[in-house]
């Protein structure tokens, strides 16, 4: 039998055990990392670090910082993250879909004008003789979102999920009762504040090869223009490909796209989502009472050296264990030791105290 550490309750390996028994074995017994994060895990710690940094020293530092990063990796990396795995040269380096999202993100909230209180705030509360920690992106006070304090967690995701997901989503509701626990000012109200991380389409320049008329005009609907093909997009994005279009063809007039501009705007954004919940001591309560049981049930786990798998079609497509898994599965320990060649030895919670 394996013995049991002591380690304090943490969310991170909480939930990729309620996830699956058998992926949190891997990340946090076996203490598996890849070696290559995927591109859309590598955006999203990208975009994390950004949103950090600019707190601290604003968006032009923290944008000179991830180019410092993106540099300091190795070729190979660098066309892993910029190719997305199709080929040469396909898609633009990661800083510049970066730089497209934050934009977008920065015209989408640009009343934002919050008073911090903390950035990447360390939590570390006993309760009931166990240590609880965690790391909370922002803590902020802001009259728009609710009274006391609010907690905002940047969430990079693939696709913004349903709204019920985020009361069944006990991360914000645990930073939020390991604060109260010890804090007079309260939070109020935690803030899901969903980023895609694939950037807005930009809008294509269309009628680039349109004849003009003997007056040197084009007929109505032809010359360049900014396509009407149905896209995903922002405001922002959509105004910005305009005013750039409009620097080689003044024709080219924003008040002339107000009607596509209202039709963006009316949709809700399909890149950018703000979810407010109000943390009712219900929801609090609850999310500590899972998170404690969870905990349980991984030391009895560890204990018998038992981590079962948690099958299903939208938790093992994406996971990135998923060829080591079906490698032990099937019994062929070839195939077991060419999959172990795609991670590195990375403990949890070595990783967790470096960086708090």
């Amino acid at each position: 039998m394996l013995e049991t550490p002591i380690r304090p309750i943490a969310i991170s390996p909480t939930r990729a055990f309620q996830r699956c028994n058998r992926a949190y074995r891997y990340g946090y017994v076996d203490n598996l990392r890849p070696v290559h994060l995927s591109a859309p895990i590598r955006m999203g710690i990208e975009a994390h670090k950004f949103f950090e940094d600019a707190e601290r020293v604003g968006d032009e530092k923290a944008f000179e910082l991830v180019d410092q990063r993106w540099e300091s990796l190795t070729t190979e990396q660098r066309a892993i993250y910029q190719n997305r795995g199709k080929g040469d040269n396909v898609l633009p380096p990661l800083p510049e879909d970066l730089r497209r999202i934050v934009r977008s993100y920065r015209y989408q909230y640009q009343d934002d004008n919050w008073e911090v209180v903390g950035v990447e705030h360390k939590l570390d509360v006993v309760i009931e003789g166990r240590r609880h920690v965690g790391i909370m992106d922002l803590l902020v006070r802001d009259v728009r979102l609710g009274p006391g304090l609010t907690l905002i967690d940047r969430k990079t995701t693939s696709r913004i999920p349903d709204d019920s997901v985020q009361l069944n989503d006990p991360q914000l509701a645990f930073y939020a009762g390991l604060w109260n626990a010890t804090n007079e000012e309260k939070v109020e109200q935690v803030v899901f504040d969903y980023i895609v991380s694939k950037p807005p389409t930009t809008p294509s320049l269309v009628g680039l090869k349109d004849r003009r008329r003997t007056d040197g005009t084009f007929a109505d609907g032809k010359g360049p223009r900014i396509s009407s093909r149905a896209i995903e997009t922002t405001v922002f994005e959509f105004v910005d490909a305009i005013q750039n279009a409009a620097d080689t063809y003044p024709h080219i007039r924003l008040h002339d796209y107000k009607d596509e501009i209202d039709k963006i705007n009316a949709k809700p954004n399909p890149f950018l989502r703000r979810r407010v919940i109000r943390m009712t001591p219900s929801i609090i309560e609850s999310a500590m009472r899972d998170v404690r049981a969870t905990n349980t049930f991984i030391s009895a786990a560890t204990q018998a050296n038992v981590f079962p798998r948690s099958v299903g079609p939208f938790t093992c497509p994406s996971c990135q264990f998923k060829g080591l898994c079906c490698s032990e599965l099937q019994g062929d320990t070839d195939m077991v030791q060419e999959e172990l060649r795609q991670f590195e030895a990375s403990d949890y919670w070595e990783r967790y105290h470096a960086t708090t």
